[in-house]
């Protein structure tokens, strides 16, 4: 079994409501999908308030949503890719 890791991520207010009530997260950076792993905690910076608002263990490992979930993605209507 690896090291546990902790991960500190920053999220937008509406994003963190999201992550909190849904459960989920999500990124675009596919160095970032090699790194997080399964098991790894991400703990939760809340952009422009200055304070931790949460953490989770992630307990999966990531795949590819195919649903609009943030708000950007909705804004645009398609959903964003890892790149």
């Amino acid at each position: 079994m690896s090291e546990v890791q902790y991960w500190v991520w920053p999220v937008s207010v509406t994003n963190w409501n999201i992550v909190k009530n849904n459960k989920i997260w999500a990124t675009y950076s596919e160095s970032a999908t090699k790194k997080v792993r399964k098991g790894h905690f991400i703990v939760f910076y809340l952009v422009g308030e200055g304070v931790f608002s949460g953490s989770f263990r992630l307990i999966n490992d990531w795949y590819e949503n195919r649903e609009l979930v943030w708000p950007d993605e909705y804004q645009e209507n398609q959903k964003k890719v890892l790149t």
